[in-house]
């Protein structure tokens, strides 16, 4: 299974800047794009955690193409300033719902690390994408729990499927 966690970049920031009612409103704006994008990629939506929401799907391409359409169509709102977000694949326990393991610890320490504007995305998911997607390497980052994990930036290809 793939596990993306997808966040507004410097929510803290927006909170400061915006009535408590333009929050919510964008708020609800990213949670609404989140679960339109997601289900028509065929991901199931987790769950919504403040400023972020998890989703999963057993298609790694599709779960990747959701996250990279979830950036391009906040680029286009007049509140967000960036969104970023973590990718990972492997074995999963779901329970009640939830998603539990090391596949959903990485995606969630991920998007915690990436930059602004990225999908970040473990070496399982890169290798399943492999020819779709361009995965670029960064650094290994130490990830609290997990180590030095290699992590890449993963963008479209313009000659694959979408």
């Amino acid at each position: 299974m793939t596990v993306v966690f997808a966040d507004l970049a410097a929510s803290t920031e927006l909170g400061s800047r915006l009535s408590a009612t333009d929050l919510a409103r964008a708020i609800n704006d990213f949670n609404r794009v989140s679960f339109d994008i997601a289900t028509r990629r065929g991901a199931r939506i987790v769950k919504t955690i403040g400023d972020e929401v998890m989703f999963v799907a057993l298609d790694a391409a599709a779960v990747a193409h959701a996250a990279l359409e979830l950036f391009d169509e906040l680029g286009h709102h007049d509140v967000f300033d960036a969104a970023r977000a973590g990718v990972a694949t492997g074995d999963v326990l779901e329970l009640e719902g939830d998603c539990y393991g090391p596949v959903v610890n990485r995606a969630a320490r991920f998007v915690a690390a990436a930059p602004d504007g990225s999908v970040t995305a473990d070496a399982a998911t890169a290798e399943v994408l492999t020819g779709r997607f361009a995965a670029e390497p960064l650094a290994a980052v130490e990830h609290r729990g997990l180590g030095a994990v290699p992590w890449y930036v993963l963008s479209a290809r313009a000659d694959a499927p979408r």
